[in-house]
């Protein structure tokens, strides 16, 4: 299963699919002007979520990296 940061977020209810959207948009722009930023990184900015809350995102994210690699 491949999941991302924002899903995990929204799955522990730290935010909205509305919030992920704002922030995807915001990479976006960033990206074509040359300025690409990690969405936590955004959210954080953006005062939506905590450093620790992303960091908890994270180790979720890790978690099912891991899990991938020991059911191959």
């Amino acid at each position: 299963m491949n999941k991302r940061l924002g899903e995990i977020l929204i799955e522990k209810g730290y935010l909205n699919d509305q919030q992920v959207q704002q922030a995807l948009d915001i990479q976006k722009k960033n990206d074509k002007e040359g300025m690409w930023r990690y969405i936590g990184q955004i959210l954080v900015d953006l005062h939506i979520v905590t450093e620790e809350q992303v960091d908890e995102g994270l180790a979720v994210l890790k978690n099912y990296d891991q899990e991938k690699v020991n059911n191959k």
